[in-house]
């Protein structure tokens, strides 16, 4: 009868330890999922600035050439397209500069690169609801 209370109780110490090991690991993925998803997030915030600062500066700057295709813009408003092509050109180069930070912060962070090469590219698949599937 002692054999048996022994060969139990080491059994449920093992099962436990290997419950306790497995709970862990679950906590610990869950930690790194969400350290994952939060870098994924930061990174395509990042791009979708860049993408919208080129879309300013290609849009101020195809005005700029109308305008001086059309030789009509004089005064202000002609002061007024240039300065907004000067104004995206800086927040293009801005974002552009951002992102290179944040590159080179998540590698000093050591963020695996796999994370930031298989972030999502759309703006659906980064909602809250993908992170909780994952």
């Amino acid at each position: 009868m002692k054999a048996f209370r022994a060969t139990a109780l080491a059994l449920a110490l093992s099962s436990a330890v290997s419950f306790a090991a497995t709970e862990g690991l679950s906590s610990e993925t869950q930690r790194e999922r969400g350290m994952r998803f939060q870098w994924q997030r930061r990174q395509l915030e990042a791009i979708h600035s860049v993408e919208n600062a080129r879309d300013r500066y290609r849009a101020a700057s195809a005005e700029y050439q109308q305008m001086r295709h059309r030789r009509r813009m004089r005064g202000e408003r002609k002061a007024q397209v240039i300065s907004e092509v000067e104004a995206a050109r800086e927040a293009l180069e801005e974002a552009e500069r951002d992102l290179v930070e944040f590159n080179e912060e998540a590698r000093r962070m050591g963020v695996p690169p796999g994370w930031l090469r298989a972030a999502p590219k759309s703006p659906i698949e980064t909602g809250p609801a993908s992170a909780d599937a994952g």
